[in-house]
Order: structure tokens, then C-alpha cells, then sequence
């Protein structure tokens, strides 16, 4: 699935919408996913915007949004 519904779906990656190895690594994921237990969403995305996401430390982020909170980078990818 593409992009979250209305109400915020539980796992959420959100990630540079620019960075190529994130869109590698985000189709990676979803093709590994065939419970759709992952929502995807860029940074760029108005989701994200309107949940006031940004790309921190910097551009080439990824973001993990768990019901017990958040992790960002490598703990992210080690978590997923």
C-alpha cells in the first residue's frame, strides 16, 4: 500500500522521496510485505507534512513510526 487511509495505519515508514536507495529499498520492503502490515510515505507527502515529519538529521532519512514510538536510519532497517 501505497499511502496511509484516513486514520494512522500502526507501522509507517516514511522516507526522502529524492534518495534512490530509499525508493530501492522502500519497493524491497514491499514486496516482502504481502500482509500490508507497512503504510509508505515520503517526507514530500502531505500526510507526513501534516504530521510535521521532516527529514532529520538530514536528506537520505528513513523513519519508522511503531505504535511504541520511533526509530530512524539503520535501527529502522535493523527493526524492520
Amino acid at each position: 500500500q501505497s499511502s496511509p487511509a484516513s486514520s494512522d495505519p500502526q507501522w509507517v515508514v516514511v522516507y526522502d522521496g529524492v534518495c534512490h536507495l530509499c525508493h530501492f529499498w522502500v519497493r524491497w520492503v514491499h514486496r516482502r510485505d504481502p500482509d500490508g502490515r507497512f503504510w509508505f510515505a515520503s517526507f514530500d507527502s502531505q500526510w507526513a507534512q501534516a504530521r510535521g515529519l521532516r527529514p532529520d538529521p538530514g536528506p537520505d532519512t528513513l523513519l519508522l513510526i511503531t505504535p511504541a514510538g520511533r526509530l530512524v536510519r539503520s535501527a529502522a532497517i535493523a527493526f524492520i
